[in-house]
């Protein structure tokens, strides 16, 4: 397993899996992905095919000290098939901490992905997180942050600077950044 190199034809293989599997106040859409792709070092994606295509990404930015996964899909056909733990478990053997948001325990889904998530040993930091809007007209989602080791309270700070600044493309001077 390994990052598939940046291309639009990569981009035009994973957006219809991400689209499906995630609600608009999580994806910020073809546009953004497609600067992402295309134009951030920082992020990678690598894909699982399947039958002759990607059924399944793990789109994550290289930050050090962590890596940062923003999105992992699977096309519902191949779910619980074991493909998206194989893609976190391959991440987190690259030998830093893995960290990720996720949505807070509102309903049955967002508890079995927390679960899952746990299972594939995240722990849920104890941390006031706010996800900032993913585009014009979207508000700022509450999100837990889970990763694979504890964080102090400093390093929580540092990383959600490093989020909003390197993820999120927020200034400094955003209202969002805690002084």
């Amino acid at each position: 397993m390994q990052p598939t190199p940046p291309s639009s034809a990569l981009l035009e293989r994973i957006f219809p899996i991400l689209d499906e599997s995630f609600p608009p106040e999580i994806f910020y859409g073809y546009h953004r992905l497609a600067q992402n792709v295309l134009e951030k070092s920082t992020f990678h994606v690598v894909e699982h095919q399947a039958d002759g295509r990607t059924v399944a990404c793990l789109c994550y930015f290289d930050l050090p000290p962590f890596y940062f996964i923003e999105y992992l899909a699977t096309d519902p056909q191949y779910r619980s098939g074991g493909i998206g733990g194989r893609m976190i478990d391959w991440l987190k053997a690259q030998g830093r901490p893995v960290v990720l948001e996720s949505e807070p325990p509102h309903d049955e889904i967002c508890r079995r992905r927390i679960a899952y998530y746990q299972r594939k040993g995240f722990r849920v930091q104890d941390y006031d997180y706010i996800m900032p809007p993913m585009g014009p007209g979207k508000r700022p989602e509450p999100m837990l942050l889970m990763s694979t080791v504890d964080l102090s309270r400093r390093q929580l700070e540092e990383l959600e600077r490093t989020l909003y600044h390197d993820v999120y493309r927020l200034p400094a001077d955003h209202p969002g950044f805690r002084g």
